[in-house]
């Protein structure tokens, strides 16, 4: 999926930043991007509100973000010379979950541009696309709650 050189291309470009202080770096980003999603869900979530464009555009910007960031995070957990023993035990779950999170994505991404075309007109075909969009978002929130990259807390 992503190459060592990647890591390196990342870790040589950041001075003094390490593995763990990009991974935190990136779980905040993620973090941020889930009260985004949280915020977000609301809009979609309510079948009887009218969902906008711009607010089409701005799920798939969040979730376009999110999937930018979980990639950075798996480059990061697939360089094993990164990674130190302690971590081990988190790296696979944590790649697993991410990698869940790059799928829902690439997933809704055509769902919202398809739904952004239409959702001015409701109809039922309207209806079950912000109901696939907002059951979406529920479980990207519930992937990120679920990510855990703190071995200390194995």
């Amino acid at each position: 999926m992503h190459s060592t050189s990647s890591v390196k291309w990342v870790t040589r470009n950041q001075p003094g930043m390490d593995v763990h202080r990009l991974t935190r770096r990136s779980l905040k980003d993620i973090r941020r991007i889930r009260t985004e999603l949280a915020q977000i869900y609301q809009t979609f979530g309510d079948q009887q509100r009218m969902v906008y464009p711009k607010e089409c555009d701005m799920a798939a910007n969040a979730f376009q973000a999110l999937q930018k960031t979980a990639n950075q995070i798996c480059m990061l957990l697939n360089n094993s010379q990164s990674m130190q023993m302690s971590n081990l035990p988190i790296r696979y779950p944590a790649l697993l979950s991410l990698r869940y999170i790059d799928q829902q994505v690439d997933e809704i991404i055509p769902v919202l541009g398809k739904f952004r075309n239409e959702c001015l007109e409701p109809s039922r075909a309207t209806a079950r696309l912000q109901r696939r969009i907002s059951e979406v978002i529920e479980e990207s929130i519930e992937a990120i709650d679920q990510l855990n990259l703190d071995s200390r807390s194995q």
